[in-house]
């Protein structure tokens, strides 16, 4: 499909301004609206409005691309959340070839955007430990992925190393409402700890846990209360409950004046929506041959690593609950038997999603593509790493 609309291309790829940037006709793959995830592609309307987006977005674009030359495929994060694949021969046009919607969405279109960048910085970044924190564009015969305009994916110069290091700039800002809640919410109680557990070292926070959880952690305290409907509690608490395991995972220290565990009545809400992301991510990972049909090799790439990237969220997301659970039963609750219960039926999705994932072996392989599993082995706390989940060492072989 031929359109009117243009794409400075080497503004995106050089760096270039755009006004100096040689303009490429955009056009539409034949394929674009079987292997997009996105209603609507048929009708010209809603593509062309589409097309409008995506060139706008070259201005200042969140972009990550792949190839040496002229030849490149890119990824754009476009305003609306949406991911447009384009590639190009530097040379002719631009070709959309599909367009994407991620996995799950978020409590708010802000940290919608900045778990998209999160996701990008994990896949395609470097973990350095020098430094320590995600490196952008590090020269590899093996991985030619590069970030287009560094500084606007929240990298940033460290003045210890002088180099370009992922500090997550700009992102995870309080989030202005319009009003605050007239009662104290449920959601969040003191910190428990384990009197047997250890003191882990201080490892620092290279993948900007901490500014994520802040930002939930504030949202859920002046935004919930008895009047919030479930269907948002749903969303709210597990995204709590993510960033939270995410910190224990990851060995990141929670400053102890807002550090917490989730109540019984959080535990509850989160443990439903991971319990409908497993089984989500188990429909996705049963119907993979029919993927392979209709959404052809750019999209059975993202389909696997969104796979490998929902097994991690998962186990974070357990430690939150399983903190939870030791919470109450320190504390008596009368809950106790039916979140233990729950956290039994959690964990027995689990097996079940990696029981196919071990099936699955070489659609994960994919992955090998990126720094994905390097990175997690990196980030992963001396407790967590001292025995490795198999779909951090097994995946790939």
């Amino acid at each position: 499909m031929n359109t009117a609309v243009t794409i400075p291309w080497q503004a995106v790829v050089e760096g270039c301004p755009p006004s100096q940037a040689k303009a490429l006709p955009l056009v539409v793959s034949r394929c674009c609206a079987a292997r997009s995830d996105v209603p609507g592609l048929d009708d010209s309307s809603r593509l062309s409005g589409l097309l409008d987006e995506v060139s706008g977005a070259m201005i200042a674009p969140l972009t990550v691309t792949r190839g040496q030359g002229p030849r490149r495929t890119s990824d754009v994060i476009l305003k609306s959340g949406l991911i447009a694949v384009l590639t190009t021969d530097g040379t002719t046009s631009v070709v959309l070839q599909q367009v994407k919607r991620p996995a799950r969405g978020h409590f708010h279109p802000a940290q919608h955007r900045d778990a998209l960048v999160r996701r990008y910085v994990a896949r395609y970044a470097v973990l350095d430990a020098d430094v320590p924190g995600f490196i952008p564009n590090v020269p590899d015969e093996r991985h030619c992925w590069q970030f287009r305009s560094p500084d606007r994916w929240g990298f940033t110069s460290t003045t210890t190393h002088g180099r370009l290091t992922w500090t997550a700039h700009a992102m995870y800002q309080p989030i202005t409402l319009s009003r605050r809640a007239k009662e104290p919410n449920h959601a969040l109680r003191p910190r428990y700890t384990d009197p047997f557990d250890q003191t882990p070292p201080d490892r620092g926070d290279p993948f900007c846990c901490l500014p994520e959880l802040r930002q939930i952690r504030d949202f859920v305290r002046q935004t919930v209360d008895s009047q919030t409907p479930s269907y948002l509690t749903l969303v709210y608490f597990h995204d709590l409950a993510l960033s939270l395991g995410r910190c224990r995972l990851f060995g990141v220290t929670v400053p102890a004046e807002w550090d917490f565990s989730l109540s019984p009545a959080a535990f509850w809400d989160a443990s439903k929506h991971v319990i409908n992301d497993l089984r989500n991510a188990y429909k996705a990972l049963t119907s993979d041959k029919a993927a392979r049909v209709l959404h052809g090799p750019f999209r059975i790439e993202d389909h696997a690593l969104e796979l490998l990237e929902a097994r991690p969220d998962a186990h974070a997301a357990y430690l939150a609950l399983d903190e939870a659970y030791a919470a109450a039963l320190y504390h008596a609750s009368p809950e106790v038997p039916a979140m233990s219960r729950r956290l039994t039926q959690v964990r027995r999705l689990i097996n079940l999603f990696d029981g196919n994932l071990q099936k699955n072996l070489p659609l994960l392989r994919l992955a090998a593509s990126t720094y994905l599993l390097d990175n997690w082995r990196r980030l992963l706390a001396p407790a967590h790493r001292d025995c490795p989940p198999w779909w951090l060492d097994g995946c790939i072989g």
